[in-house]
């Protein structure tokens, strides 16, 4: 497996890993499932568009626009990086903005999905 990236070893292992992966998927979700878990991950199905332009307006957010309420940490990024997550080592700060964000994404996509509006194209 350790080779060039488009060697044929390596598309056929990698290739028929994402199968087994797949059929796997498949037999969870579909076969064996009584559905009530998968709930959480159909409300971000349904309007995943919006989940993405949603993510993106955060992160951009975050990340590029100046407040001049938080003084030096001009960017709510900064500011949560050095007055909230900065007791938590490198990884596991960025987990916890990753998860915040994903938690703030869901209850949006919640609410749109309880007045059943879908973003579709």
């Amino acid at each position: 497996i350790n080779k060039s990236l488009w060697m044929s070893s390596f598309v056929l292992v990698s290739s028929g890993l994402a199968a087994v992966g797949l059929a796997r998927c498949h037999e969870v979700v579909d076969v064996r499932s009584s559905g009530h878990w998968l709930k959480l991950c159909e409300i971000l199905g349904l309007n995943a568009i919006a989940a993405y332009l949603l993510s993106s307006v955060i992160d951009i957010s975050a990340t590029e626009v100046a407040v001049p309420l938080f003084a030096d940490e001009n960017t709510p990024y900064v500011w949560l990086r050095e007055h909230v997550l900065g007791s938590l080592p490198a990884p596991g700060a960025s987990l916890s903005f990753a998860l915040a964000e994903l938690l703030l994404v869901w209850a949006v996509m919640y609410a749109l999905y309880r007045r059943s509006w879908f973003l579709k194209i």
